[in-house]
């Protein structure tokens, strides 16, 4: 399937979104940086804007590992466990048979039906099984957006990637200028 994919295209979309805006640990958590986080109250809009337009990937990237640990954490569950693998026994048989018959031949039933009827039933049970996981990890994963944004300081970082640029220079990041202090 990824033969029919033009390359050239998945090239370009990497480059466009993976290009410098996946930040490096060490400028995510400014580690090696003197006064990394700090709050103050008057840069505080600016400040959360231009983290949130910076460090997004790596946003998005937290969410993530906390979604995916959440998960693990939650399935151990016993009860989750079986509804999972009686749903991959329905799933085998439903791949392996294909149609059915029904009362003596009178009711036949495609294994497009069936398909269709394993979809949604799937989609019913992972709601359920996964409604928590997803609440519990984008809830968290915002909060510590929220807070990350909030609190560091990355100014220094704006418009030049992982290097340093003078503390007096002004710099533009989504359209909002501001002088970093």
């Amino acid at each position: 399937m990824s033969s029919a994919i033009p390359q050239d295209i998945v090239q370009t979309a990497k480059e466009t979104i993976f290009n410098d805006k996946l930040r490096s640990f060490s400028v995510f958590f400014g580690i090696g940086e003197e006064d990394s986080y700090s709050l103050t109250f008057g840069s505080l809009w600016n400040r959360f804007t231009n983290n949130i337009m910076y460090f997004y990937l790596n946003y998005v990237l937290m969410a993530l590992v906390i979604m995916v640990i959440t998960l693990f954490a939650t399935m151990i569950n016993p009860a989750k466990i079986i509804m999972l693998v009686a749903l991959g026994v329905a799933w085998f048989f439903v791949m392996r048979n294909g149609s059915f018959e029904l009362c003596d031949g009178k009711i036949n039933i495609t294994q497009k039906q069936t398909t269709t009827v394993m979809i949604i039933i799937t989609a019913v049970v992972a709601f359920f099984i996964v409604k928590v996981v997803f609440f519990v990890s984008i809830g968290s994963s915002l909060l510590l957006a929220f807070i990350h944004a909030v609190v560091r300081d990355a100014s220094r970082h704006y418009n030049t990637g992982d290097a340093l640029v003078n503390e007096n220079e002004f710099t533009n990041v989504g359209g909002v200028e501001n002088n970093p202090v």
